[in-house]
């Protein structure tokens, strides 16, 4: 939770992350909003001009793909609150 400093400092030093136990970042972020619309989520401008766009759809449906691809591997998926393997990517 984001509450109001005195200053920038104070700000940051207050600030908490207030998640749930079990969160999918993935469900808030891309699948709540993938209708069956082609609705677009991300566009990306390369220095040359050139743009690709994404589809809430289609990032979706490339989540569960990576999600197979994690389960053939041996990760286990989850159900209930200490089931399951966590899996995270981060990227720079």
């Amino acid at each position: 939770m984001l509450t109001r400093g005195r200053d920038y400092a104070e700000t940051v030093a207050r600030f908490r992350w207030d998640i749930p136990r079990r969160y999918n970042i993935g469900v808030d972020a891309v699948d709540r909003h993938a209708d069956g619309t082609g609705r677009t989520a991300l566009t990306v401008v390369e220095a040359s001009g050139s743009v690709t766009r994404a589809s809430f759809d289609r990032l979706k449906a490339l989540s569960n793909a990576l999600a197979n691809v994690f389960v053939a591997h041996g990760a286990a998926p989850g159900r209930g609150p200490e089931a399951g393997d966590r899996v995270a990517i981060l990227l720079s």
